[in-house]
């Protein structure tokens, strides 16, 4: 059981206005009313992702108990204490710009506190706790690291994702996970954060404070994990059109911990964790199932270096045509150094002088020749990406391939590798452009589902020319570390993250 505290619950009021007149009558164009709170926030979303969880905290007069009705629609189980006063209510204006109003709340007595410290000695080992948001000024900054302290078990996981003082104190206690934004971690430590490296250096400083994990949200940047293992991670959040922030960093923490319960995996609930931020980030209120679930309809696959090892055969021709010039040979490892864009590109790298040769097109010709003719000879499936294609056709996800080799010579890869995994390829059909331009991945996709949008796919390759078509075809992209070009060469491109194992592709489908 996921258990969540809110220490200052509010009804949210969201209101549209165009254009804010700050003075003036301002009409609405549309607004909605939803329960508000970090912790209510991470309990809705992990309800609607088939998690059980209960919302703990304090509700006062009928703003609390329409908290409470709410929450019971969304199937939240709800252990409310309840105070005098009346809950907050605030107020959220999206138009040209996000202004938001927020309540302040009733005033905290000591006898609250004290009952919700009875309430954590039901917790088991198992059980998880979220400590989130913000707390009346009446219970002090210390109030999340006392929370931790009177818990039954030093097993219950926590998180806390706070700021300030709060976070500073509740570091004490050691908690599972910490998960401040980049402007928290700016603010806590006074400093001026630019660069992902600086990021990595103050979330260190939170580990040698206490926290276990630590999770710094970079808003549509996406977000970088330090685990408590050493390992460190970045991903970039997937794309979309931004509708409302609020609820975010709140859907990132109950998406790590949805797929954390299910997996115990840090990488697979990093990066779910970032989906679930982005797909909020995209809804009018908390994100739904869906939008998380079934982000991705379709897989654009590049070939030579994603998913096939083709650098011996490459390499065969490559020096089967420079033999018969008496050109030196040139090693395996030359040629995949220098492979890309296709193979014309490739041979003008491997002849002397290149197109300056006066006999390049004679042996790109021969090249070719003995390429096609010998075409799969020594080439691989790499490891784990015949599974990855076998559970997408399980899922019901649509895979293609593109590429810049010449268009038959896909169709008969494909034919001999994939033909029962494949639905559709690309390759160079000398009339449409090769990538990095788009067309191959629209020509692609064409014949899975012309109404497919580039938001709903994910494309996968090994290289710059990868990261540049799906940059151009407006998609998320992934980089495999596995293909012919170094990681500290991939680090440089633009990409949501690298990926070193086939399995972690499906970490972001179904």
């Amino acid at each position: 059981m996921v258990y969540t505290i809110t220490l200052n619950p509010s009804l949210d009021y969201y209101i549209k206005i165009k254009d804010l007149k700050v003075g003036d009558i301002n009409r609405a164009s549309g607004e909605e009313i939803f329960p508000g709170g970090k912790g209510i926030n991470v309990s809705i979303l992990l309800s609607r992702l088939g998690e059980k969880t209960t919302a703990l905290g304090f509700k006062a007069g009928f703003t609390g108990e329409e908290i409470e009705r709410l929450l019971k629609e969304e199937k939240v189980n709800c252990d409310f204490i309840s105070c005098e006063g009346s809950s907050r209510i605030n107020i959220k204006v999206s138009g040209n710009k996000e202004t938001q109003i927020n309540g302040d709340g009733p005033v905290m007595k000591s006898e609250y506190l004290l009952e919700l410290y009875e309430k954590l000695q039901e917790f088991g080992e198992e059980d998880i706790l979220v400590l989130a948001g913000s707390a009346p000024r009446s219970l002090g900054k210390n109030v999340y690291k006392e929370i931790i302290e009177h818990l039954p078990s030093k097993e219950i996981k926590v998180v806390v994702d706070a700021a300030g003082g709060l976070l500073e104190a509740s570091l004490e206690a050691e908690p599972f996970l910490v998960k401040p934004n980049v402007e928290e971690l700016r603010n806590l430590f006074g400093v001026n954060i630019r660069t992902d490296e600086e990021v990595l250096k103050y979330a260190s400083k939170l580990q040698d404070m206490g926290a276990r994990n630590v999770i710094v949200s970079l808003g549509s940047h996406g977000g970088i994990m330090l685990t408590e293992d050493g390992q460190v991670m970045t991903c970039k959040s997937p794309r979309g059109d931004i509708i409302n922030t609020t609820g975010a960093g709140d859907s990132l923490v109950a998406g790590f911990l949805y797929k954390y319960i299910e997996s115990g995996n840090m990488k697979k609930s990093f990066y779910m964790a970032l989906r679930c931020g982005s797909a909020t980030a995209c809804s009018s209120g908390i994100a739904r199932r869906d939008a998380i679930i079934d982000k991705y309809k379709a897989l654009v696959l590049d070939l030579d270096g994603t998913l096939l090892n083709t650098i011996e055969d490459l390499t065969a021709a490559v020096n089967y045509s420079l033999t018969q010039y008496n050109h030196p040979n040139l090693s395996v490892d030359e040629v995949r150094s220098i492979v890309g864009n296709g193979v014309r590109n490739l041979m003008i790298r491997c002849v002397p002088g290149g197109e300056e040769c006066e006999t390049f097109e004679e042996e790109f010709s021969l090249f070719l020749k003995y390429y096609l003719d010998h075409l799969y000879v020594y080439s691989t499936v790499y490891p784990g990406m015949m599974d990855v294609l076998k559970r997408c056709k399980e899922l019901g996800i649509p895979v293609g391939i593109v590429s810049n080799k010449e268009e038959g010579a896909v169709g008969r890869i494909v034919d001999h590798f994939f033909k029962d995994y494949i639905v559709s390829y690309a390759g160079d059909n000398m009339v449409r452009a090769k990538k990095p331009a788009k067309d191959s991945v629209y020509a692609a996709l064409s014949k899975i589902d012309p109404e497919l949008k580039a938001e709903d796919v994910l494309y996968v390759g090994d290289s710059g020319v990868d990261s540049l078509t799906a940059e151009c075809a407006g998609m998320d992209c992934l980089l495999v570390s596995w293909g012919f070009r170094p990681r500290e060469e991939l680090e440089q491109l633009t990409c949501m993250t690298i990926v070193d194992k086939a399995e972690e592709i499906m970490y972001f489908l179904k």
